[in-house]
């Protein structure tokens, strides 16, 4: 269990924060579908949006709008939970 967070970091979640802080470490920030796309992976779209919503629960990612369409941000805490 993560001091910062009080969860396991499950293989998929792992795999979702890799997608994200790689985008962000190239100065990119990515939507969900963009993410659901880049995952190893099939799974239900609903499912990709109920680990977004616990990251962001825990303060892992903020949502930022961006005209039509909703940004997923990293967090310090996302860097510090994937990373150590």
């Amino acid at each position: 269990m993560d001091a910062v967070t009080g969860i396991m970091r499950t293989k998929k979640q792992s795999e979702i924060a890799g997608i994200i802080l790689k985008a962000a470490d190239q100065g990119m920030f990515l939507n969900v579908t963009e993410i659901h796309e880049m995952l190893s992976w099939q799974n239900a779209y609903g499912s990709l949006r109920k680990t977004l919503t616990s990251f962001e629960d825990r303060k892992l990612i903020v949502k930022e709008r961006a005209g039509m369409s909703v940004l997923i941000k990293p967090t310090a805490d996302l860097y510090h939970w994937f990373r150590n």
